[in-house]
C-alpha cells in the first residue's frame, strides 16, 4: 500500500491486481472482507459467500460508481430508489411470470444451436483454430436478451446477413460496456468534465445516442403496431401465456407497453426506453460471464461435466423428448447445483 495513492497501482493494473489479491487470498486463508483504498473511490471486496449474503440482503443504494451508467440507463431498475423503484419492481413483477419464461425456451434453444454450430465448423476445419468462448458467450446472451426484451432479430452470432443498422446497434452495445469499464479503472475519468473531454467519453456518448435511438424506434413501432390492433388485453396477454409450446411469447417490451399501475397510469416512452436499456446490459455481460465460468470448470473437472452429462442422458432417456423441454428443469439436481 503506497502511503499516498493507497492501493490505487493495484486497481489501474488490473491483472497485477487479480493476481496479487488471489495469492494473498491463498496466503491468508481466513480473510473475508478486503479493502481497498484509492485517490477517488474505495472497494471492499467480499471473499466469503456467508458475508456476501448479508450484503444481498440489504436495500441499501448502489455504490458510487453506479453513476457512470446514469447517462445510458437513466432511472431503471437498476438505479432507482425509493417509491420510483418500489413501483417499477411491482409492475415488472409479472415479466418474470414462470409461464412467460417457459414461452422464451425455445429462443434459447436455437440462440445455443447457432453457437454449437460455429464450433462444429472450427473444429472440423482441423487447421489448430481456437474457440474463443469470451466472445461467443457474450454474442449468445446478447442475441437471447435482444429477441427476449424486445424480438430484436440481430443475428449478431452470424449465419445470416445483418444489415447495417443491426451491425451499428451491435457495436454500440459492445461499445459502452467497454468504455464504461474503462472509465471506471481511470482516476482522472471519474470527473464527469473531463470524461466527456476524453476521448473514451466522446466515444460512450456516441455509443449511447446510438443505442436510444434504435432503441426508441423498436419501442414507437411495437407501440404503432399494439395501438392499431387495439392494444394487449389481459386476455390477449393470457392466451399467450397458455400458448407456451408455440412459437409465440410475450416479450418484455410487450409488458412493459401495457402494464398498468393501481391507478390506471402506464409507463412513460422514457421509461420504458429506461428499463430495456437496464436489462439489455443487465442480461447479457452478467450472463456471459457465469457462462465462461461454468464452461471452464467442466473443462477442468471432467469428473464432474461427466456427472452433468450423465444426469442430462438419464432424464432424457426417460423422457418422451429427445430435447430438453421446461419440465426438466426441474428434474437438474446435480447440474444445477454446479
Amino acid at each position: 500500500r503506497h502511503w499516498l495513492f493507497g492501493h490505487l497501482p493495484l486497481l489501474v493494473d488490473r491483472r497485477g491486481f487479480e493476481d496479487r489479491i488471489n495469492r494473498f487470498l491463498r496466503e491468508s486463508g481466513k480473510a473475508r472482507i478486503l479493502r481497498l483504498d484509492a485517490l477517488y473511490r474505495q472497494e471492499i471486496l467480499l471473499t466469503h459467500p456467508e458475508t456476501a449474503m448479508h450484503v444481498y440482503k440489504t436495500a441499501e443504494p448502489k455504490g458510487a460508481g453506479y453513476r457512470h451508467l446514469k447517462p445510458w440507463l437513466g432511472d431503471g431498475l437498476l438505479l432507482s430508489t425509493g417509491k420510483r423503484w418500489a413501483r417499477d419492481r411491482r409492475l415488472l413483477t409479472r415479466g418474470f411470470h414462470f409461464d412467460i419464461l417457459r414461452g422464451y425456451l425455445p429462443v434459447y434453444k436455437e440462440a445455443v444451436a447457432v453457437m454449437l454450430d460455429q464450433w462444429t465448423q472450427i473444429s472440423r476445419q482441423g487447421n489448430g483454430e481456437q474457440v474463443n468462448v469470451s466472445a461467443s458467450s457474450k454474442l449468445l446472451t446478447l442475441d437471447i436478451i435482444l429477441r427476449c426484451i424486445m424480438s430484436f432479430e440481430s443475428n449478431c452470432q452470424g449465419g445470416k446477413e445483418r444489415t447495417t443498422h443491426v451491425l451499428e446497434y451491435l457495436e454500440a452495445v459492445l461499445g459502452i460496456t467497454k468504455c464504461i469499464l474503462t472509465r471506471y479503472m481511470s482516476p482522472l475519468q471519474q470527473s464527469d468534465f473531463l470524461f466527456r473531454l476524453s476521448e473514451n467519453g466522446r466515444d460512450f456518448y456516441h455509443y449511447r445516442d446510438i443505442s436510444h435511438r434504435t432503441s426508441k424506434e423498436v419501442i414507437d413501432e411495437r407501440r404503432k403496431y399494439l395501438d392499431s390492433a387495439g392494444g394487449l388485453s389481459e386476455g390477449d396477454q393470457e392466451e399467450l401465456l397458455k400458448s407456451a409450446s408455440s412459437r409465440k411469447y410475450l416479450d418484455f417490451l410487450d409488458i412493459l407497453l401495457t402494464v398498468r399501475d393501481e391507478d390506471g397510469q402506464g409507463l412513460s416512452d422514457q421509461e420504458i426506453q429506461e428499463q430495456v436499456d437496464t436489462f439489455l446490459f443487465e442480461g447479457h455481460d452478467t450472463t456471459a460471464s457465469a457462462l465462461q465460468w461454468t464452461l471452464f470448470y467442466l473443462a477442468k473437472y471432467p469428473e464432474l461435466q461427466e456427472k452433468c452429462r450423465h444426469e442430462v442422458q438419464q432424464i432424457l432417456k426417460d423422457s418422451d423428448s429427445e430435447e430438453v423441454c421446461y419440465e426438466h428443469l426441474s428434474q437438474f439436481h446435480y447440474l444445477t447445483q454446479f
